[in-house]
């Protein structure tokens, strides 16, 4: 999460998906267990529950959620990484 101040708004953003630790496996293409730094043994499973891929979520403070983030287009909420 970051925020920041835009033309006199604060806004809110909220990067979501899988990454860090857990994802080096999925990121990377490893496959061996003790690979990436044993990431890859601890969170095997996880390509079973969920792909590369996230989403970035950005709101204005004081607006109503519909509110898009600037330059997003026309009647968009969310962007997709």
């Amino acid at each position: 999460m970051t925020t920041y101040e835009h033309g006199g708004k604060q806004y809110i953003a909220i990067l979501s998906g899988v990454g860090g630790w857990a994802g080096i496996g999925l990121a990377a293409g490893l496959t061996g267990p003790t690979e990436g730094l044993g990431a890859v043994g601890g969170y095997a499973a996880l390509k079973n529950y969920t792909s590369l891929g996230g989403q970035l979520t950005v709101f204005a403070l004081g607006t109503a959620p519909s509110s898009a983030p600037p330059g997003a287009p026309k009647g968009s909420t969310r962007r997709e990484r």
